[in-house]
């Protein structure tokens, strides 16, 4: 790089060698952000994984225990401008049923309403919100440790 000064005191002509542009560029290329992206994923599984045991903890088993078998700490896919997206918890079809509640109704053929509901049971939150201070500190941690 060579900087030479005008006439002018507010002028500066900056010159670059094609060679340095060339290095500047494939530098710029070869990384392009991915691996503070990579380093942002790694810690925030990490973090979700501390989240596990205390959710597998809470989790009811029913006659299967496939509520159970299905907890997971996951990488979701990421939608347009989302640095990532991430889940944590079980991964069975009818979780929602059981966090949430639900109606319970008759069998076929008439599937009467019984007028009942069953017993929400948001252990998902329950286990996660005491530890999530914990878990953006040790996320954090992460970050400046793989920096």
């Amino acid at each position: 790089m060579a900087t030479q000064s005008n006439q002018s005191p507010f002028s500066l002509y900056i010159t670059f060698r094609q060679s340095d542009i060339n290095r500047i560029d494939k530098w710029l290329s070869k990384w392009e952000g991915a691996p503070l992206q990579l380093r942002e994923t790694k810690a925030t599984q990490g973090g979700l994984k501390l989240l596990l045991n205390p959710i597998r903890a809470l989790t009811p088993v029913g006659k299967t225990g496939n509520l159970l078998k299905s907890d997971k700490a996951r990488v979701l896919p990421k939608r347009w401008g989302e640095v990532g997206a991430f889940a944590v918890g079980p991964t069975a079809h009818h979780r929602h049923l059981v966090i949430q509640g639900h109606r319970i109704v008759g069998h076929r053929p008439n599937l009467v309403d019984t007028g009942k509901r069953s017993t929400p049971n948001p252990f998902v939150y329950d286990a996660t919100e005491p530890l999530m201070s914990e878990v953006d500190s040790f996320v954090e941690a992460e970050m400046t440790r793989l920096a």
